[in-house]
């Protein structure tokens, strides 16, 4: 039987699918390779977005609320090929974004956005729940 590529050592396949898909994500712009792990959490008065930002400071990270979208971006500058010079290269540095619907009941203007260790945490309010209106009757007999 004749094998394509000769494996010395059992990672040696791992360490060459981590080559290809590096290549991937540095041509192409795919949420896989450029977001980022987010957790979504709703109680009683808001929603609370966690998500995995390390090496990213605050000045770096930009959260906006665009008509029925809550937007987060991440821009982190390249490190120059030239000034150093990587053995390997396995995080991923640069532009990451991701998006979320809305649901109906946020209040966009009560929205607060907080990075602490790497984990950026967004709380959206909801809006009071609009109570039905009681009309006294008139009239009688």
């Amino acid at each position: 039987m004749r094998y394509l590529a000769k494996i010395n050592h059992p990672a040696s396949i791992l360490e060459g699918m981590n080559r290809m898909i590096n290549q991937y994500c540095e041509y192409a712009d795919a949420h896989e390779c450029r977001g980022f792990s987010v957790d979504i959490a709703e109680s009683g008065d808001s929603y609370r977005i966690e998500a995995e930002l390390p090496g990213f400071s605050s000045s770096e990270v930009e959260v906006k609320v665009k008509e029925n979208l809550l937007i987060i971006e991440a821009r982190q500058a390249e490190i120059s090929e030239e000034k150093s010079s990587f053995r390997t290269r396995e995080r991923i540095r640069g532009n990451r974004s991701r998006s979320f619907t809305l649901p109906e009941d946020v209040d966009k203007d009560a929205v607060n956005a907080e990075l602490k260790n790497g984990l950026l945490e967004v709380v959206l309010k909801k809006k009071p729940e609009v109570q039905p209106l009681s009309i006294k009757v008139q009239g009688g007999r």
